[in-house]
């Protein structure tokens, strides 16, 4: 089994304008930790550090393209690596562009997540 073609970016996508989304949209994330394991903060809620990772708060419009798609709940388990032919899965993908083949993408499956989402 490879990694799901409905993933990739295609260069006919385009970028969302996050500033003309629907008032009810939700940003959706896999936090790769079992969903017992996150530590709350002292109000029982989850640190932005938590939600958004590694990247600063200003990217939260950064959306992924796959959620625009073909998106399912069966696609949490896999998670992108960084391989000879595809060094930097995780870049931003810049509309237009081809990227990485199916073939050329190295992934493994994750088997503790949480989902969590924001308003």
């Amino acid at each position: 089994m490879g990694y799901p073609e409905e993933l990739l970016p295609k260069s006919c996508y385009i970028r969302i304008d996050t500033d003309r989304l629907d008032t009810d949209a939700v940003f959706l994330r896999r936090i790769d930790v079992a969903c017992n394991a996150i530590p709350y903060d002292d109000f029982g809620e989850l640190p932005a550090s938590v939600f958004i990772g590694n990247e600063s708060i200003r990217k939260i419009n950064g959306l992924s393209l796959s959620l625009c798609g073909i998106f399912l709940p069966k696609h949490f388990v896999y998670k992108v690596l960084p391989s000879e032919e595809c060094p930097d899965p995780n870049a931003y993908w810049e509309p237009g562009t081809d990227c990485c083949r199916k073939e050329d993408i190295a992934f493994d499956f994750i088997d503790e997540y949480c989902t969590a989402y924001l308003l």
